[in-house]
């Protein structure tokens, strides 16, 4: 402190200008467990992945352990720059530790760029790396465990620049999303679409946003258009891809608690849907808090996709395609209790059935140098079939 108080008084006797820096961030650590499932395509055929009673798990992983769920620090400079005018830099680095033998070095987190103009509105650009799809007004800030990856889509890295203009009580915000396969300047904004990675295909959107804050209530209604779908179809180690999606999500503060609510409805290609939905509610009990979340996700379509057979690596893939109609549920519930205003203890588990989009998601990354037998394993993830769960207990702190 002594040290930081010293240089910026010697930047004001040399006449220097600067911003000033705001730091921020958050330290979490705790035990998590897991278990999981192994899917495989023993049978040896895909059509055998359709038969009755075969489930297609054979194995259940279970994982546990110490470690670090969270090492992030933002620094945020806002300058004045007159005529209600405003600039602001948000600096994002995070240090990802699970998976790794060795912590890796701290690297790009979110990071926006931010004019505002009273008279005019804001632009903003921003690298981030997503949140969960229903982790804001629907979880209603429930202590839970998110459902990205499990019943919803993977997060991904993306890059966007928005414009939002206030109108009344509602907050209308145009934004052109860049797409996930590679962040960085000059990336992303076009590219062959058989460049991709980790079965993401290279798609921008368009989307227009209303967002509503109003007394108790807050929410927001958003329509959104992809461009380089994949026409053809759905199957395949990068073919899935979406053409438009409608997201209605928001929450009431009711005093004694607070309940959300999401519903994101997706059409995909080759005339694949997608419907999203999660319910929460948050109760707040002086330093305690508890919560819970119920999510669904319904597949519909891909039967009508696969009407003819595919074939892939000379495998006629249709009986494992069929498997990814369906739904899919999940469940999460946590407590919370705050040690202080800036420290807090959080417990909570989940439970789901992991639904035919994550399915795609699975099997495209298992499936990109596939053929023949290995292309079979990697199908034989299509299905509802077993539950897996998840619990965390974790200490966190945010300065």
């Amino acid at each position: 402190m002594k040290k930081t108080l010293i240089a910026l008084a010697a930047l004001a006797a040399t006449g220097a200008s600067f911003a000033q820096v705001t730091i921020t961030g958050n330290v979490t650590s705790g035990y998590q467990q897991t278990i999981t499932n192994s899917y495989s395509g023993s049978t040896g055929t895909i059509a055998a992945l359709g038969l009755a009673g075969n489930n297609r798990v054979t194995t259940q992983n279970g994982a546990s352990g110490f470690g670090v769920d969270t090492a992030e620090i933002f620094f945020t400079a806002k300058e004045d720059i007159g005529g209600g005018q405003s600039i602001e830099a948000k600096i994002g680095l995070d240090n990802v530790y699970r998976g790794s033998a060795a912590p890796t070095a701290f690297g790009a987190h979110d990071t926006t760029l931010t004019y505002t103009n009273t008279s005019f509105g804001r632009i903003q650009y921003g690298n981030t790396r997503g949140g969960a799809v229903f982790s804001g007004y629907p979880s209603a800030g429930a202590p839970v465990i998110h459902m990205d990856s499990k019943l919803f889509e993977a997060r991904s890295a993306s890059e966007y620049i928005n414009y939002a203009v206030p109108v009344g009580p509602i907050t209308v915000v145009y934004q052109l999303g860049e797409a996930t396969d590679g962040t960085g300047l000059g990336l992303g904004q076009s590219g062959d679409q058989s460049t991709r990675a980790l079965n993401k295909v290279k798609q921008r959107s368009n989307m227009l946003l209303g967002l509503y804050r109003e007394g108790p209530i807050e929410g927001f209604l958003a329509f959104k258009q992809y461009d380089n779908p994949n026409s053809t179809t759905i199957f395949g180690p990068s073919s899935l891809t979406k053409d438009t999606q409608w997201s209605l999500q928001g929450a009431y503060d009711l005093g004694m608690a607070k309940v959300g609510f999401g519903y994101a409805y997706t059409r995909a290609n080759a005339g694949a849907t997608v419907a999203d939905m999660l319910v929460g509610v948050n109760v707040p009990m002086g330093a305690l808090e508890i919560g819970a979340t119920f999510g669904q996700e319904i597949v519909s379509g891909v039967t009508d996709v696969a009407a003819s057979a595919l074939t892939v690596s000379g495998i006629n893939m249709k009986p494992a395609l069929q498997l990814a109609d369906g739904t899919a549920t999940g469940w999460s519930i946590g407590a919370k209790y705050n040690l202080s205003k800036r420290t807090n203890l959080t417990v909570n588990t989940a439970a789901w059935t992991r639904s035919g989009y994550v399915q795609f998601e699975a099997f495209g990354v298992a499936a990109a140098p596939a053929t023949g037998a290995a292309l079979i394993a990697a199908a034989a993830q299509m299905g509802y079939s077993a539950i897996e769960t998840q619990t965390n207990i974790l200490l966190s702190h945010s300065f």
